[in-house]
Parts: structure tokens; C-alpha cells; sequence
């Protein structure tokens, strides 16, 4: 199916090379690709950089990972004040690598570039951490609860409605 898949978009793709790219693309050797690993063939930009539903669905995961480890404050092993500062960009990189959501070295290298502080190799915490969020709320919108809970709000305010007049 994958090979049918990509000689849709790509006719001229030799064989060995769609192989080789299901083999990049097959992180976890499961030889079925889940979501992340589509994205990794297809969420790149022409430079081979992450695109941006690449990066925010690598943010959601790596935010609902940091949030089972007690926010980004327990996972780097800091206090709540230094959130604000930054943090060197091989220890971030080590503290995603360690979450276990099969990110590959180079996205964790990547993710942190985008927060590096010019001319430095420190990471700032304070727009990883917002960025993380945004990305975790805009995606909990799509969540079937968060559906239920705006219906539910809807219909209490439509059949709690008084009179205008």
C-alpha cells in the first residue's frame, strides 16, 4: 500500500529508493507507519525542515509526554522562577530524547534550534514552554470532549436564556 501510495505522487520513484524510504521513515521497525513517521516523509519542507503541522503535532506530543512527567520545571529538574531563562540546548535535547515518544535526535535537535537564543546554545524555556502550550490547546479543541463540553455550554445557555425584553 505504501509503495502504491507513493508511485500516486511520485511516478518516476524507483523502487529501491521507495524502500529505502519507508525503512527512514519506519523508526520503531514496526513496518507500518503511525502519524509521525507519514510526517516524516511528508511534513518536510524542500530544505528537509520540519513544516508547521510537522512541528506543532511533534509539540502536542512532547507536551502531553512533559505533562505526565510533572510539567517542563520537574522534567529539566529546575524551580518554577527559572522557566523565564534558558536552559543549555544538549539538555533539552537529552530530556525529549528521554521522553520516549520516538522522536529521532535530529527533530529534538531541530525543535530546539527554533528556540535558540542568536549566537548561543541556550534554549529559551519561556517560548518552548509557551509554544507547547498553544499547540496542546489548539489541538484540545479537536478532542471529542472538548466538542461535548461546548455543546453542553451552548445548550445550558440557549435553554437559560431570560428575555430581553
Amino acid at each position: 500500500a505504501f509503495r502504491q501510495f507513493v508511485k500516486r505522487f511520485l511516478p518516476d520513484m524507483l523502487e529501491d529508493r521507495i524502500t529505502r524510504l519507508f525503512f527512514f521513515a519506519d523508526y520503531d521497525g514496526s513496518a507500518y507507519l503511525n502519524f509521525i513517521e507519514f510526517l516524516r516523509i511528508f511534513g518536510g519542507d524542500m530544505n528537509g525542515k520540519m513544516g508547521d503541522e510537522y512541528f506543532e503535532f511533534v509539540m502536542i506530543r512532547i507536551h502531553s509526554a512533559v505533562a505526565r512527567r510533572g510539567g517542563l520545571a520537574s522534567l529539566l529538574h529546575l524551580d518554577d522562577r527559572h522557566l523565564s531563562g534558558t536552559t543549555p540546548r544538549t539538555r533539552l535535547i537529552e530530556a525529549m530524547l528521554g521522553l520516549k515518544i520516538d522522536l529521532t535526535r535530529q527533530e529534538c535537535i531541530e525543535i530546539c534550534t527554533r528556540f535558540t537564543a542568536p549566537n548561543s546554545s541556550e534554549v529559551e524555556l519561556h517560548d518552548f514552554n509557551e509554544t507547547m502550550q498553544m499547540c496542546a490547546s489548539a489541538a484540545f479543541v479537536t478532542d471529542e470532549w472538548a466538542h461535548r463540553l461546548f455543546h453542553q455550554l451552548v445548550n445550558a445557555v440557549h435553554n437559560d436564556a431570560k428575555s430581553l425584553a
